[in-house]
């Protein structure tokens, strides 16, 4: 079972085949209404995010390591759904759930969204979050960075 080491760098993989037929590829950011939108990367690793342990918690907040804008780097759940990038002091606090094997599930604090990529109809493979079982599009797989 994986555990986090906090404010180390891991690629947020995939492990389900993107739009483009590539299997365990990594995140990715474009703007998006002037903000930083994540969406999975066309083909590779991608961008690198970090865990960033809240005191006494035992939950997270999560910064990426590549943005448009700065200052802002930090997951925050939108409106709409779609998992956009914020400032630290308004980043979204997280639950990293051990699910099988090497899998987490990333789930949004005192709630039931999971952070996932959405269905048929997400042209561009956004991630999101949506209440869900901690299996299927819901799912995750961690790569430490050296």
């Amino acid at each position: 079972m994986m555990e986090i080491v906090p404010n180390k760098f891991y690629k947020m993989l995939c492990p389900r085949k993107n739009k483009s037929g590539n299997i365990n590829v990594g995140l990715s950011n474009e703007p998006y209404l002037n903000w930083d939108y994540m969406r999975l990367a066309e083909d590779g690793k991608g961008i690198s995010v970090k865990f960033v342990k809240m005191e006494d918690s035992g939950k997270y907040i999560i910064e990426t390591d590549a943005a448009n804008w700065g200052g802002y780097r930090f997951f925050a759940l939108a409106r709409e759904g779609g998992i956009y990038l914020q400032n630290e002091s308004n980043a979204h606090v997280w639950d990293v759930i051990p699910v099988e094997d090497d899998l987490i599930a990333i789930q949004l604090m005192n709630s039931k969204a999971c952070i996932g990529v959405g269905g048929a109809i997400n042209p561009k493979d956004w991630v999101m979050a949506a209440e869900a079982l901690y299996e299927g599009i819901f799912t995750w797989r961690l790569e430490p960075v050296d």
